[in-house]
């Protein structure tokens, strides 16, 4: 599947830039300018009418969000914590623990996977 957003602000690390991003089986494909042909035949195109457009965020240490704690011990607290994270466009995180037990951190770490 193919979709380009287009008409969008682009947040780039050097600058930001108007025009199109080109996203083919969920990854980013292209980015291009105003000005420049969008390529090959597109599935979806969606208008972001002038709105800033950015990659997904990616938290490097997080201990949980939502009110739940990636200690809290179960799969159903570490699942609402991604869940917090996606809501603000995280798209990856590393989950964070405190010091505990080793039985503590290997059955979080089991619920992890």
């Amino acid at each position: 599947m193919r979709i380009c957003f287009v008409n969008a602000k682009i947040i780039l690390p050097e600058r930001i830039l108007s025009g199109s991003v080109v996203v083919e089986d969920g990854k980013i494909a292209a980015v291009r300018g105003e000005n420049e042909a969008l390529g090959a035949e597109t599935s979806q195109i969606i208008d972001c009418k002038g709105l800033y457009l950015s990659p997904g965020f990616i938290e490097l240490h997080t201990h949980g969000a939502g009110g739940h704690d990636f200690l809290d011990g179960s799969v159903a607290a570490d699942i609402e914590a991604c869940r917090t994270h996606m809501a603000h466009g995280t798209t990856a995180l590393l989950p964070t623990t405190l010091s505990s037990t080793d039985e503590e951190l290997l059955e979080n770490l089991t619920n992890l996977k």
